[in-house]
């Protein structure tokens, strides 16, 4: 595929930075969620900080740095339950080896994953997962199969209260973002830069492991088992943020500040919207990472059509008016059908709630397939023309 084709299955370029329909989706899912989640009293403000700064913001802010990059990390699930694992071994009764036993953990991992991917070229998610698939081993083998209790009175807690653990997790958030912000320049951001990819595996590795660490502080427990794919919160929250379109070093920035807001839409999506009862699946959260991403990429192609026919009109030219009304009906059925799935969070009654959900993915189907319509017409015309 020559470089002109490569370019139309990108998300659209803008001019200007142009950063607001990434957000779209969160500040819609916001506005529709959050009264319901009052509802059910759950608005204590212990409740709101403890789901943004919830250990997972760490695996998250990881999997946002890999999916700028246009790769999937299907390791960090796995270096979150290692990463508690080593922790429960050490922290009793040597605290500062544990931290730097989690740290060594997520650089080791991180750098055989830099190694394999950006530097050998393999696809990153058959790497990863290969990790994973060890770390998995490597869990059993620490915990014995059975869970790990802190003891309380261990050195490490004597300082710890119920609000310092979800200080370590912001302490980390922040000094990642900082690295990541540092590291990012105008060449790191190129598609293709195999150094920043490297950097965004590794620091999604080290982000993951500490994540486990404090998990464990937080909970005082491992997990009874480690799975390859563990909380889609993860993933979710990561797309909802705006990681997989948003590009640059503002943009990127961008994403990271709205992480711990997507994590908390993630988990009332999670717990009031819809359950699958797809045992570890969770398949609720595919829907939303699903949904977000296809309005996101609407919007963007609906906004690049718009702003490009505004050009075109400025210059004496008509054509494509069509199309562009096509994709803004799409992004408006699309978005239409976000928030009527999102209203399943209200209390229904069940055979109604089964109507909202259906009829809001087959709206938001309903757009796709017309967006998709004008975007794969636009793709034969262009490629016709190589």
């Amino acid at each position: 595929m020559d470089t002109g084709r490569q370019e139309l299955l990108q998300p659209p370029r803008q001019d200007a930075p142009l950063a607001w329909p990434s957000a779209v989706p969160l500040a819609l899912l916001a506005l529709v969620l959050l009264p319901a989640w009052a509802d059910g009293g759950a608005t204590y403000l212990s409740d709101v900080l403890g789901q943004m700064v919830s250990p997972l913001l760490l695996p998250a802010l990881g999997m946002v740095f890999v999916l700028q990059r246009r790769r999937l990390d299907l390791g960090v699930w796995a270096m979150y339950a290692l990463g508690s694992a080593v922790a429960a071994r050490l922290l009793p009764d040597q605290p500062t080896l544990a931290v730097l036993a989690v740290l060594g953990l997520g650089l080791g991992v991180g750098l055989l994953n830099a190694f394999l991917v950006a530097l050998c070229r393999l696809p990153c998610w058959p790497v990863t997962l290969l990790v994973a698939t060890l770390g998995v081993s490597g869990f059993a083998y620490f915990t014995g199969g059975q869970e790990i209790a802190l003891n309380r009175s261990c050195r490490l807690l004597e300082w710890a209260t119920v609000s310092q653990p979800a200080a370590l997790t912001g302490i980390a958030f922040i000094a990642a973002l900082l690295v990541g912000l540092l590291a990012s320049g105008e060449r790191a951001q190129r598609q293709g830069d195999r150094w920043a990819l490297a950097g965004a595996l590794l620091m999604s590795s080290v982000l993951s492991a500490w994540g486990g660490l404090c998990w464990f502080v937080q909970l005082g427990v491992t997990p009874t088992r480690a799975n390859v794919l563990g909380d889609l919160r993860v993933l979710a929250a990561a797309v909802l943020c705006g990681a997989f379109v948003l590009r640059g070093l503002g943009r990127a920035l961008l994403a990271a500040v709205l992480l711990p807001s997507a994590l908390l839409v993630a988990t009332i999506w999670q717990q009031t919207v819809w359950d699958f009862g797809w045992a570890r699946w969770h398949g609720e959260l595919l829907v939303l990472a699903a949904m977000a991403l296809g309005v996101q990429w609407v919007l963007y192609a609906t906004v690049g059509a718009v702003r490009s026919g505004a050009a075109s009109s400025a210059g004496g030219g008509r054509g494509g008016r069509g199309g562009r009304a096509l994709l803004v009906i799409a992004s408006l059925l699309m978005l239409l059908g976000l928030a009527v799935v999102a209203l399943a969070a209200y209390p229904w009654p069940y055979p109604v709630l089964r109507y909202i959900r259906w009829g809001g993915l087959g709206l938001w189907l309903l757009g796709g397939l017309a967006a998709s319509g004008k975007i794969v017409g636009d793709f034969r015309r262009a490629r016709e023309s190589f």
